[in-house]
C-alpha cells in the first residue's frame, strides 16, 4: 500500500497541476494554494512535536485543537520573535511564510485580474516548496523552537 501523502504535499502538487497559460484565474489559486501548503506544513510540525507521528494521536480532540491553534494573523508576528530570528533556517522560512501570505492576500482579493503570469507563479509554487523543504529538514530542537512560537503566544513579562 502506498504511503499516504501530508495535505501540505498534496496541496503543492495541486497548486503545481492549476497552474496555466491561459488562465489568471487557475494561477490565483494555485499562488493560494502554494501559500497553504507552508501554512499546513507549519500546522503539521507543531502538532507533531506534541503528539509525535502516531496515526492513534490523529484521532485525537486534543490533536486537531493544537493543529488549529496555528493562525494566520499570528503567524507573521510570531516569526519576529528573537529565537526565531536567530536560527537563518527558520528566519527563511518566516520569510518565505510571510512572503506567501501576502501574496495569497493578492491573489484572494485584489480586484485585479491579471496578477500571475505562469512564470512568476511558478516562482511562487517553488518557494513554497523551498519552505515546506527547510520545515521539514529541521533538526528536533530546532523544531520545537518553530512549535513552541508559533503555537504560543508571546506575552509580555
Amino acid at each position: 500500500m502506498p504511503k499516504s501523502k501530508h495535505m501540505d504535499e498534496r496541496l503543492i502538487e495541486i497548486a503545481k497541476e492549476t497552474v496555466s497559460e491561459k488562465s489568471w484565474t487557475a494561477n490565483r489559486r494555485a499562488v493560494s494554494t502554494a501559500y497553504y501548503a507552508v501554512f499546513h506544513a507549519l500546522a503539521r510540525t507543531c502538532t507533531e512535536e506534541l503528539f509525535g507521528r502516531s496515526k492513534d494521536a490523529k484521532n485525537l480532540k486534543e490533536h486537531d485543537m493544537v493543529y488549529r491553534q496555528l493562525d494566520h494573523t499570528s503567524l507573521k508576528s510570531a516569526f519576529n520573535n528573537t529565537p526565531m530570528q536567530e536560527n537563518e533556517t527558520i528566519k527563511r522560512i518566516g520569510l518565505l511564510a510571510k512572503e506567501l501570505q501576502n501574496e495569497r492576500h493578492k491573489a484572494d482579493y485584489m480586484p485585479r485580474r491579471k496578477l500571475y503570469p505562469k512564470k512568476e507563479c511558478e516562482e511562487w509554487i517553488s518557494k513554497a516548496d523551498e519552505a515546506r523543504d527547510l520545515i521539514n529538514n529541521l533538526s528536533p530542537p530546532d523544531k520545537k523552537t518553530l512549535a513552541i512560537y508559533l503555537i504560543f503566544k508571546n506575552r509580555a513579562s
